[in-house]
């Protein structure tokens, strides 16, 4: 995942979800583009071309997927992407809990069959 680094502020933007060929700076005007190959990080002058580092934090039992972070390390020109994992709520969990008591209990079920008791925990 390529970022843009602007080395007069220390801000980055996101380049899309992958490695970028070519790229068209902000003060580039026309059709004037620079072709970046894979070479990462990459001086553009003004900007540095970086790779982020993803990291992805596991998501087990009782956990669900967070909200993605984005830390930027100016000094250091680099871009940390982070899918955090967080804890499920106690509604999360008990839905978690009535959804497998009705699977063992009956093999399969509708969504209306459970929703009453679904409804409950909502209160």
């Amino acid at each position: 995942m390529d970022y843009l680094f602007k080395k007069l502020d220390g801000s980055a933007t996101s380049l899309g979800g992958g490695t970028v060929g070519k790229i068209q700076l902000p003060e580039m005007t026309g059709a004037d583009v620079i072709f970046t190959g894979d070479k990462r990080p990459l001086d553009l002058g003004d900007y540095v071309l970086v790779k982020a580092t993803e990291v992805t934090e596991e998501v087990t039992s009782g956990k669900k997927r967070g909200d993605t972070t984005t830390t930027i390390d100016a000094d250091n020109q680099t871009v940390t992407v982070t899918y955090t994992a967080v804890d499920l709520t106690t509604n999360e969990k008990a839905q978690m809990a009535l959804h497998e008591k009705w699977l063992n209990e009956k093999g399969s079920y509708s969504r209306d069959d459970i929703q009453p008791e679904l409804d409950k925990l909502q209160d």
